[in-house]
């Protein structure tokens, strides 16, 4: 708690004695997976294409030309899975997870138009559902899966932006999720199973 506090108060110094501040909208490509896997079947996964969209607020800081960004993203993310026992699959689906991410991100200027970027982000889990069939069978059906997993994520991310001079932007990132959200239920895969984000952001945003 102590840490958290400290890195609180070290933002908000920083947002106080930015040299400008902007606010802005951004959206895109959300191309997903997760590093869903268990200690009692095999559990392959791909990535699944959907979107994400948002808010933020970007801070110049003074003598530089870095500049610091707080965001209110929505994100559908997920994965495309597929379970193997014994070398024979017995189930595949889809699972996604809806939530909202709050980003805090470094932007290191490498010229006027170009920056790398790099954080962390705060995710909090909204909704999760699960589109899955049963091999062999004709048995398929979808559910919501919103209490099987945890509320709060918290990840990294590591990308790269670049700057229109009319106040437009692309941006690419990869985002990195640490923390396991996916709750240990006795009936999971009949042991524990663990699911962490992982995705790529590519999208365009406006600066106002």
């Amino acid at each position: 708690m102590k840490n958290i506090f400290t890195a609180c108060l070290i933002v908000f110094s920083t947002c106080i004695f930015a040299q400008e501040t902007f606010s802005g909208v951004k959206g895109g490509f959300n191309y997903a997976t997760a590093d869903f896997s268990s200690n009692s079947v095999d559990i392959d996964n791909s990535y699944i294409a959907s979107f994400y969209g948002g808010l933020f607020a970007e801070f110049g800081l003074k003598k530089s030309e870095d500049k610091l960004e707080l965001g209110l993203i929505y994100h559908r993310n997920g994965t495309d899975y597929k379970v193997t026992v014994e070398g024979e699959t017995t189930e595949k689906g889809l699972v996604y997870v809806n939530q909202i991410n709050l980003p805090l991100t470094y932007k290191k200027s490498i010229n006027e138009n170009l920056f790398l970027t790099g954080g962390a982000y705060l995710g909090v889990i909204l909704y999760a559902d699960a589109q899955y069939e049963v091999s062999n069978t004709n048995f398929s059906e979808t559910i919501e899966i919103t209490d099987d997993f945890e509320m709060f994520e918290a990840g990294l991310s590591l990308g790269v932006e670049y700057n229109f001079n009319f106040g437009g932007f692309v941006e690419l990132k990869y985002n990195y999720g640490l923390t396991n959200t996916y709750k240990d239920e006795p009936d999971t895969f009949e042991g524990e199973a663990d699911f962490k984000n992982r995705f790529f952001l590519l999208g365009v945003g406006y600066r106002f």
